[in-house]
């Protein structure tokens, strides 16, 4: 959804603890190594899973959320985030908050890697 738009975003205290808190709950589920048809519980957070395509699945809809809460609330939070991949992400969805021209994201088969912000008034 493109935003034509061109405003600063905000940062706020919540914003941050909220980015934190999505950041390590991707970190925890990204980082265990999993195997098929293994019951996997996570009990800081109570999340569970079986397989490793719903591992990616959750993984995904952590970094959904986290997108979702920069659109509604227009901020900016990717300077407190360690995961890169979420990192990554956060800033795309930033500069497209900002009203950039064109975000591109490369992946490998290691995760993003690389983003590319370009505004057609810089050029």
């Amino acid at each position: 959804m493109p935003i034509n738009n061109k405003f600063q975003l905000k940062t706020s205290k919540n914003g941050e603890e909220y980015a934190k808190i999505l950041d390590k709950l991707h970190d925890e589920v990204s980082s265990i190594p999993h195997f098929n048809d293994k019951e996997v519980m996570l009990e800081d957070s109570g999340i569970s899973f079986f397989h490793k395509e719903t591992q990616k699945e959750i993984t995904w809809t952590i970094a959904v959320c986290l997108q979702k809460f920069q659109e509604i609330n227009q901020e900016k939070v990717s300077h407190v985030l360690k995961n890169n991949e979420l990192k990554i992400l956060a800033e795309a969805t930033e500069a497209r908050l900002e009203g950039k021209d064109m975000v591109l994201i490369s992946k490998d088969i290691f995760g993003f890697n690389n983003l590319v912000i370009s505004d057609s008034e810089e050029e």
